[in-house]
Parts: C-alpha cells; sequence; structure tokens
C-alpha cells in the first residue's frame, strides 16, 4: 500500500489547483482566438456574397466560416470544462484543509512527540 502524508496531499492538490488554473486561462485565450476568427470568417462570406461570387467559392469560404464556428462553440466548452475542473480542485484542497488541517496543525504544534504508530492502533 503506497503510504502519502497530510502534507503531500496538500502539495499535490496546491499543484493541481495552479495547473488547472493555467488550463483556465489557455481555454479562455483559445475561446477568444476562435470567436474571432469565426467573426472574421462570418464577415468574408458575407462580402462574397454580397459581391455575388460563384457558388463554388461560396461554398468553400462557407465551410470555413461554418467550421470556425464549430470550433468556437467547442472552446466555449472546453473553457466551461476547465473553470469546472478547476473549482473541483480547489473545492477538494478546501474540503480536505478543513478535515484534517486541524489535526496535521494540532500535531505539528504538540509539545510532546508523537507516540509509535502502533499506541495509535492497539488498544490496551
Amino acid at each position: 500500500m503506497a503510504e502519502i502524508t497530510y502534507a503531500q496531499v496538500q502539495a499535490a492538490l496546491a499543484k493541481l489547483v495552479a495547473e488547472t488554473g493555467a488550463e483556465v486561462t489557455a481555454a479562455a485565450q483559445r475561446r477568444s482566438r476562435l470567436a474571432a476568427k469565426a467573426t472574421e470568417a462570418s464577415v468574408v462570406y458575407d462580402r462574397t456574397t454580397d459581391l455575388k461570387f460563384d457558388v463554388l467559392t461560396l461554398s468553400d469560404v462557407g465551410t470555413v466560416r461554418d467550421r470556425l464556428a464549430g470550433q468556437a462553440v467547442s472552446a466555449v466548452a472546453a473553457a466551461n470544462a476547465a473553470n469546472d475542473l478547476n473549482a473541483t480542485a480547489r473545492s477538494a484542497a478546501k474540503a480536505i484543509e478543513q478535515r484534517h488541517g486541524g489535526i496535521n496543525s494540532a500535531v505539528a504544534s504538540a509539545t510532546v512527540p508523537a507516540a509509535h504508530e502502533s499506541a495509535y492502533n492497539n488498544r490496551l
């Protein structure tokens, strides 16, 4: 059975909170970039339509516009998922701190050394 200390759990969760926070930022930036590109592709499509380009050209430009719009929708979903993941990581870290932080602080500040583990697990 693998052993892990409370401090290691805290450190791992703090790292996950930071990493998922970075994912939130990256997903938001991607969402913004794709939204701008989708808007630009829509403008290009409208202009080519107004200028009465041939059907094949309109189809090609329309395909690009539609694919960028789909990517923008997917980026919104990814950004929302990143936000949810980060919130879950923060919530987990907070819950673990609330459940175990007091115990860890009490042990760390005890004026006597901790007993051997068997003293806590065995009955007299």
